[in-house]
């Protein structure tokens, strides 16, 4: 279970998982919190750009800008990196035309 640690101070907050301080790969976050159910948190992370090739293709290629810091949280929540900055991800289906 990964541990998530919410601090805030006059105007600044903190935010950390299992210790590791990802504040800076953060753009905003929102806690649900209903009776008798495990609190949720949903992150916006700041990935700033998106570049898609050809989607409409088979096989085709979607590249996603993530930085550095960004890269880390995704690790901590569990993201497993399969090659330099080359993610597993469940294929992509829908409409994108």
């Amino acid at each position: 279970m990964t541990e998530f640690n919410l601090d805030q101070t006059g105007r600044h907050s903190r935010i950390k998982l299992d210790g590791v301080d990802i504040t800076s790969a953060v753009r905003g976050l929102t806690i649900s919190v209903d009776v008798n159910r495990i609190m949720r948190v949903e992150l916006d992370l700041r990935i700033d750009s998106v570049e898609i090739t050809s989607l409409a293709e088979q096989g085709s290629t979607m590249l996603v800008n993530i930085p550095d810091d960004v890269v880390t949280t995704l690790e901590l929540l569990g993201w497993i990196k399969t090659d330099r900055r080359i993610y597993s991800i469940s294929q992509v289906e829908g409409d994108f035309g």
